[in-house]
């Protein structure tokens, strides 16, 4: 099932935080981690 989500902020109002990892350039990757 499809689900059409319009334009907003979607991170308010759960904390979010970027975690980057990888030790070379060929392994940086970065993920986004929320919670509530």
């Amino acid at each position: 099932m499809k689900e059409d989500w319009k334009p907003g902020t979607m991170i308010y109002p759960l904390p979010a935080v970027l975690v980057s990892c990888g030790s070379t350039p060929e392994e940086y990757n970065i993920l986004t981690i929320a919670w509530t």
